[in-house]
């Protein structure tokens, strides 16, 4: 069976580029995890610091071996973050999306930044569908 090699390129190109971002995304969540807990607790899904503060220190790692993952093709499937801005947008809240920085006066959440998070969902499903094992690294 010959392989599609645009669809193969878009997939390798979507992977490296969803994982890089979730690991460009981790470095500031990991060096100031009492601002991430600020971010996570700003949602209002959450009221209890203490249980923000375990969010905010294991959820960066996560993204990062997630990221890592996806850029090694180690692991491809993964998840969105998309319902708490969902459904802080829908509630009107006013506060930044906590996601590649900790400054409050950062992207806020809405519309943009639901498409934001739609492309990168994009993004994954591509990494998802893609069987090919022509792009990935060598062992």
């Amino acid at each position: 069976m010959k392989r599609n090699f645009l669809f193969d390129l878009v997939s390798f190109s979507a992977r490296i580029t969803l994982g890089g971002l979730f690991v460009f995304a981790s470095i500031d969540k990991i060096s100031s995890p009492d601002a991430f807990t600020q971010s996570i607790l700003n949602y209002k899904i959450i009221s209890n610091p203490f249980v923000g503060g375990i969010i905010a220190l294991i959820l960066p790692w996560t993204e990062l071996v997630a990221g890592c993952a996806l850029i090694l093709n180690v692991y491809r499937r993964g998840s969105a973050f998309i319902i708490a801005i969902t459904q802080g947008t829908i509630r009107n809240l006013d506060i930044s999306c906590g996601c590649f920085t900790q400054d409050p006066g950062a992207t806020k959440i809405g519309v943009a930044k639901l498409l934001e998070d739609l492309f990168l969902l994009l993004l994954a499903i591509c990494t998802i569908l893609s069987p090919s094992p022509q792009w990935r690294w060598r062992r």
